[in-house]
């Protein structure tokens, strides 16, 4: 309820069609990080076939793969998140392009 709040103080001010745009946005990136919870419960159940199937000596080697697999996983996602959700809402890109610093020939032996 505390959300809806902010929200609906925002909608008044700007608008109502602003906020139906919040509202779609905010499902669609909680949408957005359940992902990371889905793969929490894939990891989980790779684990315990491991555990289940090949004993403590499975469970090692399956906790060792997940933990790699689960580095990989995160920081895929979180690269994702950062550049699709965030630079999508905070990132303008107005400025001057970027031009390299570059000596003029004459200088150069």
């Amino acid at each position: 309820m505390l959300l809806f709040i902010p929200m609906g103080i925002m909608g008044w001010k700007e608008g109502p069609l602003h906020l139906f745009e919040v509202f779609i946005s905010a499902g669609s990136n909680t949408l957005s990080y359940l992902r990371i919870w889905a793969l929490n419960l894939a990891d989980f159940a790779i684990k315990f076939a491991f555990f289940s199937f090949g004993g403590l000596g499975g469970a090692i080697i399956g906790n060792l793969l997940v933990m790699i697999l689960e580095g990989l996983i995160v920081f895929v996602q979180t690269l994702r998140l950062h550049w699709v959700e965030w630079f999508s809402k905070f990132y303008e890109g107005s400025g001057s392009s970027f031009a390299p610093y570059r000596e003029p020939a004459s200088w150069t032996v």
